[in-house]
């Protein structure tokens, strides 16, 4: 009885795991446990901007650190709709007061800028894996 029981929380935790890392029916997308828009928001932005509407998108949204913007890279053909040719992304991460980190995805790669220039904003959030609270038995 109780090696069915672990047999049976194990499944649970699979299951979970992978119904995690599905595509979203709605309009984002799941990859490695980080939800990302399908769609860059409608205008380029200053840095400022852009963290603020990517804020807005609603609870938990927000603008992509460097590392997450390397998976949305990475994962961009089955993500879809980046613009490669003028798609300069911008990350939540800073330099200084004056300067943030953009990665423009025609080349990939980090570079920091003004962040008074505008730059596309595709908003991203961190799915969590809720696992069950009562222990097996």
């Amino acid at each position: 009885m109780f090696k069915m029981r672990k047999i049976l929380f194990v499944l649970a935790i699979i299951t979970m795991i992978l119904s995690s890392c599905s595509k979203d029916s709605s309009d984002s997308v799941v990859f490695n446990g980080l939800t990302i828009k399908k769609a860059d928001l409608p205008n380029k932005l200053n840095w400022n901007d852009a963290r603020a509407a990517a804020t807005a998108a609603g609870p938990g949204w927000r603008l992509p650190t460097k590392a997450e913007l390397k998976i949305m890279y990475d994962n961009r053909n089955a993500i879809g709709g980046f613009n490669i040719y003028t798609g300069e992304y911008w990350s939540s991460e800073e330099l200084n007061a004056n300067s943030a980190w953009i990665c423009p995805f025609g080349t990939f790669g980090n570079v920091t800028i003004s962040k008074s220039v505008l730059g596309n904003v595709r908003p991203v959030s961190y799915t969590h894996l809720t696992l069950p609270t009562t222990p097996y038995v």
